[in-house]
């Protein structure tokens, strides 16, 4: 199956911008919606897809503002993203889901959460934080190349040059030299159809980020899996115990060999 194609597009209930999504497995499996990273685009997860699908059916899709799905001039915040993840799920006629927040997007689903608690199964936070102001912040020197911008017209070259440089910090020192050709290749794929942000949209979400304060952390009601890689130097590892100290009923695992 090629995960770079055949994807979905629905209006969101907030403001008609076309997000763009895929789906799969077999809907009468339990359901997970998955929501990446700031620049991420839905096929960053098309290495889990085959596994995950056999017991899950899944949903994979682009922020707005991201990849294939619309780039309005305005309109970003968590509750509109929440939003927008709500208006796919109408879409498919999912009752209620799992939601799996990854890194920027663990913010998304916790949002999603305080907007729509009823639709939720069960929720699964990576490497993540509860505020976009004062989470614990990196001191690693190496997340200057992060917040390294591109111009708006730059080549794909470029563009895929930034994402290897992100790719090295992502992993684990170890295992990016261990596996540095198949992360290589990795980079290449998702930059295939230059779906990389815009630099315009990527301020109107780092906005977004900045404006989010999760004070609902006790009040979350269902299972929550809480990821964090010990060796992270995009959002230090100390942010999941914040966490997992708010929220009941949660679960924390502390990857000892992993980064972000």
């Amino acid at each position: 199956m090629n995960y770079l194609e055949n994807g979905k597009r629905i209006k969101s209930e907030f403001d008609n911008t076309g997000i763009y999504y895929h789906t799969y497995g077999n809907k009468k499996n339990p359901c997970i919606v998955i929501a990446s990273g700031l620049n991420q685009c839905d096929n960053f997860w098309y290495s889990y897809i085959d596994e995950l699908k056999k017991n899950l059916f899944i949903i994979t899709f682009d922020l707005r503002g991201v990849g294939f799905s619309e780039k309005p001039q305005s309109n970003y915040s968590m509750e509109i993203f929440s939003i927008d993840m709500i208006s796919i799920l109408n879409e498919e006629k999912i009752e209620r889901t799992f939601a799996l927040g990854y890194s920027y997007g663990g913010a998304v689903v916790q949002e999603f959460y305080n907007q729509f608690p009823n639709r939720f199964l069960g929720l699964i936070l990576i490497s993540t934080f509860w505020s976009g102001r004062q989470y614990i912040r990196t001191n690693a020197p190496e997340f200057k190349i992060i917040t390294k911008k591109l111009p708006d017209d730059a080549p794909a070259d470029q563009i895929q040059q930034k994402l290897i440089e992100n790719l090295e910090l992502i992993f684990s020192k170890e295992y990016y030299n261990k596996h540095k050709k198949e992360i290589i290749d990795f980079s290449i794929c998702i930059t295939s159809r230059e779906r990389e942000a815009t630099q315009k949209t990527q301020k109107q979400r780092i906005k977004a980020i900045n404006n989010f304060e999760n004070d609902n952390l006790e009040n979350i009601h269902v299972p929550v899996l809480i990821l964090h890689g010990h060796k992270d130097r995009y959002i230090p590892f100390e942010n999941s115990f914040f966490l997992a100290e708010k929220i009941p009923n949660c679960r924390l695992v502390l990857l000892r060999d992993c980064a972000h």
